[in-house]
């Protein structure tokens, strides 16, 4: 069940604040890879910082209902989409 699961991330990149912006670049073979950069929201910055260790779906789901004052829906489907968006590149 998706709410077990530990999600975490994996990987090199370099993360850096610009203009109010999250921006998260891959490294691949020692080359930042710009074209594969992506921009973060303030949601998605929040969770991919949680994700420095692991945590399970629904845990995730909590803080961010928590952090964001939104209805547990709205932050499972919220949450359940940015882990899709990044999972091949930035989870284990």
């Amino acid at each position: 069940m998706i709410h077990d699961k530990k999600y975490r991330r994996k990987g090199d990149y370099v993360i850096r604040e610009v203009e109010g912006e999250t921006l998260v670049i891959p490294i691949n073979n020692d080359a930042v890879e710009l074209d594969s950069a992506y921009v973060l929201s303030s949601s998605g910055a929040f969770i991919f910082n949680l994700l420095d260790e692991a945590h399970a779906f629904s845990a995730i789901v909590d803080k961010v209902t928590a952090e964001f004052n939104v209805s547990n829906s709205e932050a499972e489907a919220d949450v359940k989409l940015f882990i899709s968006e990044i999972e091949d590149v930035f989870l284990e």
